[in-house]
């Protein structure tokens, strides 16, 4: 199926960004202790103007005390590792980031839920999320599909 619509490439790509880093952190670090790796699921549809993505995880879910701070600026789950514990697959530092340290790490920071909120919410958007603590995580992105008639036309 191919769906089209109209929005900020920017902003889209950043919020796909977070929550997919989100899934695949939470996937990594289950995959870590049981050694089974499950897919994370992309959903996308279409429908009166709007358009619905679905991002599935089976990372463990958020947990049920922390639930009510995870759209919080500075709130992280990420604990930086000191140099003696194992780290992620795929880094050298426990992290998602750069193994050579020549870049800030890509997780951890907490602004990536709370900004891609903002981003959603800005356009008329909306981001939802939905957590079974010990089995996974549904992020719903539902976004406007930009209408072109109705931008103001700009005389330059």
């Amino acid at each position: 199926m191919y769906v089209s619509f109209r929005y900020i490439p920017s902003h889209l790509h950043y919020m796909l960004t977070e929550l997919l880093k989100n899934a695949f952190r939470a996937t990594l670090l289950v995959a870590k202790d049981n050694n089974k790796h499950r897919p994370v699921l992309i959903t996308v549809s279409e429908g009166s103007g709007r358009v619905a993505i679905r991002i599935r995880d089976y990372g463990g879910g958020i947990p049920l005390k922390i639930h009510p701070r995870i759209f919080d600026y500075s709130f992280t789950t990420v604990t930086h590792h000191s140099m003696d514990d194992e780290p992620l697959p795929g880094s050298t530092d426990g992290t998602l980031g750069s193994s050579s340290g020549a870049q800030p790490p890509i997780a951890g920071l907490g602004f990536g839920l709370p900004m891609t909120k903002v981003y959603a919410e800005y356009f008329g958007g909306s981001l939802n999320l939905i957590s079974m603590e010990g089995y996974g995580c549904d992020a719903f992105i539902e976004l406007p599909s930009i209408d072109l008639t109705k931008a103001p036309k700009i005389q330059i």
